[in-house]
Parts: structure tokens; sequence; C-alpha cells
């Protein structure tokens, strides 16, 4: 079974990070939060916008908020019986921030956010991720990632408690626990408030500072490392710094650093480069086929580092050199769209354009046109000239010959001989055809009302019939036919509408493209398979400009007036209605015939003669009316089928219009794609992918523009839907094409289609699929302008020579050319990939010449690289077979630098005694929140602490044991100086005091003896323990008091002529106390609480305060004579101290050198 993974991002940058991180995971075909729980990610912030953004990045990755919409009052309210206010500040403003909105920088709100998420939510959300990772473990390790930047509120508040929850939770697993922690001067370079507000940034580095020294004493704790606490810490039921010593594992089993410069002084711009490189670091240690050889190369590091009285940090980093090739087929699919639009799409409107400047140009000169010019009617004409052409008319641009094709219907018959003949006809023309005989004339024919009045001759002649009733037949079926003819006109709008509807309905969930007497369905045909394709839409909008000419011609050239003269009056009567024995005069109606019988004429066979005549003008009138009610219905079914196809021709010449902005933006997208992968962009050195490289390649391929069905359909159906829901906006169908953009469309579908032709393409997808080690070649050639003509070759510089037959070819190495370009990108990823912190050069050990830190190196590649490049493995220095892997991309190469084991003190931002910046600006923060405290804001002024609990700052040892030491020995010396000064008195009740400036409670400070207090009691002048035990953990005494003394110390030795002189001297050697260092040192190791790691700097700083007064009166530039005046102070502390068994014992090496220096 695979390797487990657990990644939790916290806070806003670790949750960016994450979900970069599930990006990765996901373009490379990994899934995460499966049922299978081997790759498990979460984020968890309490900053509900940062939340949001996480959750709309669509990523699927879980977002647990650890705060709530309410107030810190309302927390302690909640947990008024767990003691917050022990920990955390306690002021009116504090309590009345909102939790909501982040942490601000304050890394105790996110204590109090993450105290409640344990309380209500860690189990049940988080916990069900985790048990996931449980259910399907089978003894494995379970790899946990923490990412967090140190700087901010969130993260930075709540890492450790999540490690240690996670130990605590998982206690019965094998678990490994890395961090990757981000440094203030990332968002510092970054971010410009951060880096323009000196508080801000000052907070900034200070918060690092002291989440790393919580990390070190709880680490040092957890190991059993060297440490002292002047009282307990704790966090909420997750550690214990009594209970907790010795035991489990520490609270990371390493932790790396990322900070904004690596070991060459090269960063990145922005801050979302920084949290793609760390997104990078994290795949890379976690999810990349590097990262099973990378575990076991670090895990034994780690081991050996366990040994290390120091908690030891690590810093990584990570480049990749790409051919970017998903990169690369973007390009060239918008490249391909923007030669479709040039050469085909927008051609004739950029020469109906012209042809209207011209027109514009010369009427300024006084030359008008008589005709108006028809951009419809000159479509149609250029369309027809570019399309008239014989195929071997047409050069390399056959746009127009495949395009010209789409407006014509094909018939093909297959011969005897099997030979098949195509027969075309015109598109439109067949349309009308159609539309005329399938619907209007069936529509007519069924609807006329004039079957009752058609005549059958010879049966009409046949019957018998007298004037009287042929006279109320001429009434009846005059007023029936006008009656059916009137009625006829009522309706033909309804008749009208209801064909329209037919032919252009206007519900997308009504069109079929495969009815050939649909507007929808002429904008498609069969091709040469038999498949139903979309035309082109440059075809549809020349098949819709002709069809409205076509119908405003007809209806231009159709008489409804006369045709309705004609339905009334039968036409010409005389042609048909003439009785030959009235030779003078022509009957013009059937009443005249009717009525001219002559008497010469026998009745029957007149009547006979009148019948013969009457049916047949009834006849001919029947068709009057039935051409009349035809042509009625085609003009009413053409007045509104032109308004349709007006319309949809419109929304196309609004695309077609779009066109020119269309390519401005494929532009724009061209840039921004070249800008994406040009050079090198954070940690990626991309290859062959400028725009000149892509351009080369493009030009390769073979992607014709004319023949993408998806992208016509796109946009025929996006046109036509959105004129639906133009005019049709509550049909559902419609609704989907409501905001849908046609040019917007348009430009997605045709750069996608491209993309997928490329793909779907053999040839095309082995020109642009290449290997990294080909792109690298590829790009050597293309920046020496390498070609293979004779002429090129002559002037290479590289060679192939025949040492035996001692000649010269003229022939191009290129192989040792493409070497030496693959050995320079090497070289380029391994200082890309430096470590992301500058850290200081370890000395080595004067015993053994040997250091603590490491580093380490590795690279990824797929096999396909070494089969290209044989000689990879002697190139990087390392076994090609173990670290090639065919998870890699082909056309990409990995290299993973880190450096291990550091100590704190070898990272300079970090090194309290020379100056690091983080302790620095934590000093700033801690001193000013110390005298605002004992001036009078009292809690108020513990709002602006960096740490966890407002007391750590006077609990909590330094990071770096040299801090820690100076401390010491400056806090004693400090102790000492205040004896000497009278900073440190004793009361009538024989307990010690501190003379301090305080509140008198009337906005006034005055100086008052407080007494000292420790274990709920006052300090014993002869408590030298519980005295140093309660001033150790007095910042104000530490921070204010000391720093005073000092000055006042420097003063009082520059200002005497003989040490006998100075202040010091002569108070240590009798005090208001009646306390000799020497015997407070020696009451002190009496005590029970001994320990001789404090009586040495207490010994330390007297010896010090010896030396720096020996220095200045002993003649400084004399080590001799400064020496020997250093050791006459000490022996007067010591010859005036009490006589002790200790004595001896602990100033030995003062009893030494006064017998040298013959004292």
């Amino acid at each position: 079974m695979e390797q487990q993974s657990l990644l939790i991002g916290l806070g806003g940058t670790g949750s960016r990070v994450v979900n970069n991180v599930t990006k990765l995971l996901t373009k490379n075909g990994k899934t995460f939060n499966d049922n299978l729980g081997r790759i498990c990610c979460a984020v968890l912030d309490s900053d509900k916008n940062d939340n949001e953004l996480i959750t709309k990045s669509r990523t699927q990755i879980p977002v647990f908020p650890i705060s709530k919409p309410q107030k810190i009052q309302q927390y302690f309210d909640q947990y008024r019986n767990r003691k917050i206010a022990e920990w955390s500040p306690d002021s009116p403003a504090f309590r009345e921030q909102s939790m909501l909105d982040g942490c601000s920088e304050v890394r105790v709100k996110s204590r109090i956010a993450f105290f409640d998420y344990l309380e209500t939510n860690m189990n049940g959300e988080l916990g069900a991720l985790i048990n996931r990772v449980l259910k399907n473990n089978v003894n494995t390790i379970i790899r946990i990632m923490i990412v967090s930047s140190l700087s901010g509120g969130t993260g930075s508040g709540m890492f450790i408690q999540t490690a240690l929850w996670l130990r605590k939770h998982l206690a019965q697993s094998n678990v490994v626990i890395r961090g990757i922690f981000l440094l203030p001067d990332i968002f510092i370079d970054t971010v410009k408030h951060i880096r323009e507000t000196s508080a801000t940034r000052i907070r900034h580095y200070a918060n690092a500072y002291a989440a790393i020294r919580e990390l070190n004493a709880i680490t040092k704790i957890k190991r059993n490392l060297p440490i002292t606490l002047n009282e307990k810490i704790e966090l909420e039921g997750l550690f214990d710094s009594e209970s907790d010593a010795n035991r489990g594992k520490p609270v990371f089993d390493y932790c790396f650093f990322i900070d904004s410069r690596n070991a060459k002084g090269v960063g990145a711009s922005d801050i979302a480069e920084y949290e793609q490189m760390v997104a990078q670091l994290v795949y890379m240690q976690l999810y990349s086929p590097m990262a099973g050889n990378m575990y076991t190369e670090e895990d034994n590091s780690f081991s050996a580092f366990n040994e290390n009285s120091e908690p030891l940090f690590g810093a990584c980093g990570s480049a990749k050199a790409e051919y970017p090739v998903d990169s690369v087929k973007t390009f060239c699919a918008i490249r391909a769209a923007q030669d479709s639009i040039k050469n085909g799409w927008n051609r004739i409107d950029s020469e109906i354009a012209a042809k209207r400047d011209a027109i514009r140009a010369r009427e300024r000169d006084g030359i008008y046109r008589i005709e108006n010019f028809d951009p419809r009617v000159e479509y149609i004409t250029l369309f027809d000239e570019a399309t008239s052409r014989r195929a071997e008319e047409y050069g390399r641009d056959r746009f127009f010959l495949r395009v010209g094709r789409d407006v014509k219907n094909e018939t093909k018959q297959t011969r005897p001989d099997g030979k098949v003949d195509v027969q075309y006809s015109d598109k439109v023309d067949d349309f009308l055809k159609k539309l005329k005989k399938e619907k209007i004339e069936v529509v007519a024919t069924k609807h006329n009302g004039l079957e009752p009045f058609e005549r059958n001759v010879a049966d009409f002649v046949n019957a018998e019939h007298d004037k009287t009733e042929l006279e109320a037949l001429i009434v009846l079926d005059e007023n029936g036919m006008r009656e059916a003819v009137d009625t006829f006109e009522d309706k033909v709008d309804e008749y009208a509408e209801s064909i329209v509807n037919a032919v252009f309905p206007l519900s997308m969930g009504d069109v079929n493209p495969g009815n050939d007497c649909s507007i929808f369905g002429l904008a498609t045909k069969l091709n040469d398979e038999g498949k139903r394709v979309f035309i082109h839409p440059v075809a549809l909008r020349y098949i819709l400009c002709r069809i409205i000419d076509k119908m405003r011609r007809e209806i231009k050239a159709t008489d409804l007036e006369a045709q309705r003269i004609d339905a009334d009056t039968g036409g010409d009567p005389g042609a048909t209605l003439d009785n030959r024995r009235t030779p003078h005069k022509t009957e013009t109606t059937p009443s005249e015939l009717l009525n001219s019988k002559t008497r010469f004429q026998r009745l029957a066979r007149f009547l006979d003669m009148y019948e013969q005549q009457y049916a047949e003008f009834i006849n001919t009138k029947v068709g009057f009316c039935r051409k009349y009610e035809a042509e009625l219905l085609k003009v009413r079914v053409y007045e509104r089928l032109m308004e349709r196809v007006n319309a949809l021709l419109t929304q196309l010449e609004a695309f077609f219009k779009r066109l020119p902005d269309i390519q401005e933006k494929l532009y724009d997208e061209l840039d921004n794609n070249i800008k994406a992968t040009s050079g090198t962009i954070g940690n990626t050195y991309y290859v062959f992918s400028s725009g000149r490289d892509k351009e080369s390649i493009y030009k390769e391929l073979d992607l014709t523009a004319d023949r993408a069905d998806e992208i016509s359909r796109s946009v025929i159906e996006t046109a036509y839907g959105r004129l639906c829901a133009e005019q049709r906006p509550s049909v559902p169908e419609n609704k989907p094409y409501a905001n849908r953009g046609i040019a917007e469309k348009f430009m997605t579908d045709s750069v996608r289609t491209f993309r997928k032709r490329i793909d779907s393409d053999p040839n095309n997808r082995e020109i642009v699929n290449m290997d990294i080690y080909t792109a690298i070649s590829k790009q050597w050639d293309a920046e020496n302008a390498v070609h293979t003509d004779a002429e090129q070759i002559e002037r290479e510089s590289l060679r192939s020579v025949n040492f035996e037959e001692g000649e010269e070819s003229n022939r191009f190495d290129r192989t040792l050319a493409s070497k030496r370009a693959f050995m320079a990108c090497t070289e380029k990823l391994f200082a890309m990939a430096a470590p992301m912190l500058i850290s200081d050069i370890e000395p080595a050990d004067i015993n053994d010449g040997t250091i603590t830190t490491r580093t380490n190196t590795f690279w990824g590649f797929n096999p396909i690289v070494s089969e290209r490049y044989s000689e990879i493995g002697a190139t990087l220095g390392i076994n090609a077979g173990t670290e090639q892997n065919d998870a890699y991309p082909i056309n990409e190469l990995h290299c993973y630098r880190a450096v291990y084991g550091l100590e704190a003190k070898y990272i300079p931002k970090l090194n309290e005694i020379n100056g690091g910046v983080y302790y620095e600006s934590y000093k700033n923060i801690i001193t000013k929140m110390v005298r605002r405290a004992a001036g009078g804001e009292g809690e108020n002024a513990y709002v602006s602490s960096p740490h966890l609990d407002k007391r750590w700052h006077r609990i909590l040892p330094y990071v770096t044991p040299e801090k820690n030491a100076e401390s010491k020995e400056r806090f004693f010396r400090g102790v000492w100086l205040a004896l000497a000064y009278g900073k440190i008195r004793v009361n009538a009740d024989g307990n010690f005091c501190l003379r301090q400036r305080v509140d008198n409670g009337r906005r006034m400070s005055i100086d008052e003896d407080v007494v000292i207090m420790h274990g709920g009691r006052g300090v014993d002048r002869k408590a030298i323990y519980g005295l140093i035990a309660a001033l150790s953990a007095d910042l104000y005494f530490k921070d204010i008091v000391v720093p005073e003394l000092e000055v006042k110390y420097v003063a009082d030795v520059n200002g005497k002529d003989s040490y006998e002189d100075t202040t010091v001297f002569k108070a240590l050697i009798n005090n208001d106390c009646g306390l000799n260092p020497v015997d407070a040192v020696l009451l002190y190791y009496n005590g029970l609480n001994r320990d001789f790691d404090i009586a040495a700097p207490m010994v330390g700083a007297i010896d010090r305060i010896a030396e720096e007064t020996g220095s200045r009166f002993g003649l400084d530039t004399d080590a001799k004579r400064a020496e020997k005046t250093k050791y006459m102070i000490c022996k007067a502390f010591y010859d005036v101290a009490a006589p002790d068994k200790e004595k001896d014992n602990l100033f030995r090496e003062w009893k030494e050198k006064f017998a040298e220096l013959g004292l």
C-alpha cells in the first residue's frame, strides 16, 4: 500500500499554499480525500474572507473555520471556568474584538479560537478526516505536513497546538510530523502596507521570534534537553511542562523555514509566487516520485540529530526546468484562432470596410454614388466572387473553396460502374422551394375553403338546371367564394405564424438540425461521412443575406391587389364567357351570359353552352382565388420570417463586428501566454517557450482553421439561442442562452477546439509533446540560429574531427551542443534550488572537525529523458536508475535541495547575540509592554504580547544557548549592581524590596520600595534562592531596571580616579542590605535549592564587574596591570566575606589567581 499523508494548512497563507498543492495533485492525476485515505488535505483558518476564497476556488479542499461570529468576551463567558484570563490579555478593548475577520496578527486570539475549536469541532471535522486515514492504515508511516506562516496571527498562533493535538490523536500510530513555515520577510518584501508601516513590520518579526521561542522551549522539554523554567507552562490539555517532560516525540520531527531570499540572495516578486513556490516544495516532499528516496535519507539525518542538545531546523528549495507543453498548445490554439479570423471569418468584412472607406473618400471629393451602398448586398457579391473560382485557382488558403460548399446541397448518385456523381444545388433556392411546396402551399390548400365551388364540367352540363336555378347559383357561388377568400384573409396571419414557428421556432427545445425546411436545419449539412454537421457561420451569414434578399424581391414582385381583383372577377371573363350568337357584344359576367340568349337559339342547347362556360369560369376563378391565397400567405410568411431571419442575421453581424475586439483579446491572451512562460518565473525555468519558440512550433502544425464543426456549432447555437432568449425569455430551454456572449463563447470554444485538434492528430502530438532534453536542444538551436544549410555549417564553431584520417568534417556536432546545453540548464537549476534561507556557516567541532549541518540534493526526471541522454547520471552525479520515474512528466526536470541541522544561532535573523532582527523587534515590543504595564496600564499593556501566553516573555528561555548564558550573566550582574546602587534593599521586616517607579493614583509616578515576592510571601534577606527566582521572572527588573543600572555603572567608573572611589566597589563591600556578593553566593549555595548551574553565573557576574572595573583603572592598554587590578577587587570581595566551607570550592579560580599574582 502507498504511504499515507495528511497535509494541513493553517491561517490564510497556509490555506492558500495547501490549496495550490491540491491543484498540483489534480494536475498530476492524483486524488485526495477519497475513501482510500492515502492523500488527505484540509485547511484551518479564522478569516471568513480567506475561507470563502478557498471555497470559491473549487478545489474541493475542506475548509474548517476555527472562529465564530462572536466577540472575545463571549469566549471568556463560555469558558469562565477554564481560566482563560490566566494566560490571555484581559482588557475591555481586547474583549470587544471580533473573531470573524481573523486574528489581526495577534497570536493569542488564534489560541482562543483554536481552544474553542478543540472543545467543539476538532474531533468532528478534522477528526473525521484523520479517521479516514486511520481506517485504511496498515502499519505504515503516516506522514503529516503542517504549513503556516509564523508572522501573522492565525497560523502562527496554533501551529504548535495543531501538531500536539495530532500527536495525541494519533498516539497509537507511526506518525512523522513535519512543518514548513514561511518567515516574515516574505510578507514584508511583497506587501506594501506591511513593509511601509514600522509597527506592523516589527510585529511580524516579533511574532516569528515568539513562535520559534515557544517551539524551541516545548521541544526541549519533550526531548528532555537542557532547559530552565521559572514557572510551569501549559497548553490546554495538550502540553504540560511538568508532566510532559521527556515524554513522547517532539512537537515536530522536523521543521523547515522558508524565507524571502535563498543563499544567493534571490527571491520572488509577489506573495502569490512565494505561495506557489512553497506549494511546490510541499508537493516535492510529500507526493513527488522522489519523496521515497528523500524520506529515507532525510529520516536518517533526523535520527542522527536526536543527540543534539539544541533543536535543529532546516530549509529547502526546489526548481524545475519545464518545457510548458500545455502553454505551447494554448499558444498554438490561440494563433490558429487568430489566423482563422484573419484569413476567413473577417475577410469579407475587411473588404466591405475598405469599399466603404473608398466611397467616403470619393464623397469627400464630391463624387457620389447613384445607388445606395448595402453591406449585405456587398457581402453576397464578395462571397460569390470568393467562391466562384475553380479549385485549381485557389492558392494555399483554400478557406472559401471549402466554405463555398456549405452554401450548396449535394446529391450523390452512384453510377453502374461504381463511380459517384455529385450534383450541386443552391441551398437558398432549395429551401425557398421547399418552404413554398411543403409549408405555404400545403397550408393554403388546407384552409382555402374553395373545394365546394369547383365544378366537374361534364357532370355540371349533364345535370338539369333551369334558368332560375342557374341565376341563384351565380349569386351563391360569387358570395361563397368571396366569403372563403375573406375568411382566409382574416386568418392568414395565424396560418403564417404557424408556418414561421415551424420554420423558425423560438424555443431551443424545438430546433432540429435535421429539419431541412427550417432555418436551423439550413445551418447544417451532411458531411462526406454522412454525419450532420454545422456549416461555417460565414456561409450561414451569406445564406441568411440571400434569403432576406430573395424574399424581399419576391414580396416586391407580388401584386396582391391585382391578384385579389382576379380572384374576385375570375380574371378576364371574356376569355371564358362568350355567346357567339351575339357577335357585337362580349359578355363579361355569368349573368350577362345567362341573359344573352337570342331568339334563334334553342333553350336547351343555350343552357348546355352556358353551363359549359360557367363551370370553366368558376374553375378558373377558383384557381385565381387559390393563387391569391397562396401568394398572400407567402407574403405574410416571408414578412414574418424576414423579421426573424433579420434578427438572427443581426446577431451574427454583431458577432462579426466584434471579431476585431476578439482579435485584440486574443493578442492579449497571447501576450499573457508568452509572459507566463518566458525565462525564469519563481522556481521554474521555462525551456523553449519564448514567443519565437512557440511560433516556430505553431508553423509546423496542421490546424485547418475552417473545419471546426464545434466552433461553427458554438457560434450558430449561441446566436440562435440568444435570439430565442430575447424574444421568448420565459421558455426554460432558452434561459441558458440569455447571458451567453457569442464572441466570448466563440473565443473560448475556438481555442479549446484547436487544442483538441492538436491532441487528436498524431503528427501534431509528436511535434508538440517533446521531452525536456529535446526542448533544451531545440532552445539551443534557436538561440544560436543553427541551420542545416552548407553556408551556415561552414560558420559553425563546433565541428567533428576525424583524427584517424586527419580530416575535419563540416558536420555540425549537434549531440555535443545538446549535451552542453543540458549541462548549462542543470547548473542553472542547481543554483535556483538553493534552500530559501540565508544561514551562517557552522564552524567545525574543534575536537573532531565534524559539523551538524548537512546538505542534500535530489534530481527527478522521466526515463524517456535518460533514453534521450544516456549520460544524464554522470552529468548530475547521481544514479540515474534510482532517480528516474515514470511519474515525472517527460517535459520536466526537477531539482530539490535542502540544508538540515541548523541551530538557531546560525540563522542570522534569529541570532540574539548579534542583533538578529527577529529578536530585536521582539525585544522592542516586550520592553515597551513592560514599561507600559509598570507605568499604570497594567493588564491592558499585555495585549501587545507576541506570545500565546501573556506570561511567557518572562518564563521561556531564549532561543540560543549563548543568549541564555549571556542573559544569566547579565541578570546576575544586574543583581549585584542593584545591591550596589540601592535598587535592592531590605525593609524593616527583613524582606528584600525593589525600588521602582509606581503610579500613585493621581497620574504621578513616585519612587517606592516594593516588597519582592516569591511563593506568595516576601523574600527574606537570607533567602537568596527566593530573590533570584523572583527577580529572574520579573521583566520589569530585567528589561527596565538592569539597563538603567548599567548606564549608572558606566558613569560611576568613568567618573572616578580609582576603583576604591567607585560606588559599585564601596557598596559591594558594604551595602545597606549587609550582603557582600560572595556571601550572597554562599548563602544561595548552602540553601536547599542550590544549583551549581546557577551559582557559576553568579560568580561569573562578580568576576565580570571586577574585570570591567579593573580594565578601567588598571590601564587597559596593559593587560597584566588590568588583570591584577581585577583580582585585587575580587580579593577585596573575598576577604570581607564570612568564612564558609564552600568558599574555597566555589572561588577556587580566584584563590589560584591570588597566589599567582602574589595577592
